[in-house]
């Protein structure tokens, strides 16, 4: 299982959109298809996210030297994506 770390402290969660939409799960609908509503909320959401966060560049920065990151259990299971994965070059176009 792949659980994301953060040794920098916890994440803080957004909030989620208010609405019938939120947390329900039905048959698609037209209404499904698009929502400003939630379209004004992610752009609200992105506009209060800073463009860089100095403790996730320290973070990547530590991990990029570690030798032990990635896991080994993850480089396999990635791996084992890739090679269940259909050859794009199948597709259609």
């Amino acid at each position: 299982m792949i659980t994301p770390t953060n040794s920098s402290g916890p994440l803080t969660p957004l909030p989620l959109p208010a609405g019938p939409r939120a947390g329900t799960a039905g048959p698609a609908t037209l209404q499904d298809a698009f929502q400003t509503d939630d379209a004004q909320w992610l752009q609200s959401a992105l506009a209060r996210t800073p463009a860089i966060r100095p403790e996730v560049v320290e973070r990547g920065a530590r991990l990029a030297v570690d030798p032990a990151y990635p896991p080994l259990e993850i480089i396999n299971e990635v791996a084992a994506l890739l090679a269940r994965s259909r050859d794009p070059s199948e597709f259609p176009e």
